[in-house]
């Protein structure tokens, strides 16, 4: 499946792999020197020494296209707000929250990112297979159970009507028999 997947790596599944460089967190997730925490995924972008991009999510692959944008966008990252107090007690550092939320400028847009796959990928035949799946008109048989012969029911319907027809004839023949 073509889903792009990620947690924070979490260090009591690793903890027999304790690096000096790591500092401990008591959040149960691993950190690196500079205290940014760990990530891992399924996927993997890669610059090829062309220049170009491609994108692994597991083993599928996709090229990517990168366009140059000439508007003035800009990437926000809207957070709630903490505000770290020192507790007199403990003189230790708390992070309280706040109601309020921050709204962070994370940088000016300056390219946009265009994924694409290979006709003869899985992702494009799944995708295939979805839409003509999605699309395809299914034959709508409907069954009628009876109890009575339709073809005998037809014939009376008519005979029916024949009746019905010389009866209005014969009463509306206008022959004024007084």
């Amino acid at each position: 499946q073509n889903m792009i997947r990620w947690r924070y790596h979490d260090q009591l599944k690793n903890q027999a792999q304790d690096d000096s460089d790591e500092e401990k967190h008591n959040d149960g997730l691993q950190r690196d020197g500079d205290g940014k925490l760990l990530r891992e995924s399924n996927s993997r972008v890669v610059r090829w020494s062309d220049g170009t991009l491609s994108l692994f999510i597991g083993s599928e692959h996709f090229e990517i296209d990168e366009l140059k944008t000439h508007t003035n966008g800009y990437l926000y990252l809207n957070q709630q707000a903490k505000e770290i107090v020192t507790d007199e007690t403990t003189n230790q550092d708390v992070e309280t929250e706040d109601p309020s939320t921050v709204l962070e400028c994370m940088g000016s847009i300056e390219s946009r990112l265009t994924v694409s796959t290979s006709l003869q990928s899985d992702a494009h035949k799944g995708l295939t297979l979805a839409v003509r799946a999605r699309n395809l008109k299914k034959a709508r048989i409907s069954v009628c159970y009876t109890q009575e012969d339709p073809e005998l029911e037809k014939l009376n319907r008519t005979k029916n009507r024949e009746l019905l027809a010389k009866r209005n004839s014969r009463g509306s023949g206008g022959g004024g028999g007084d």
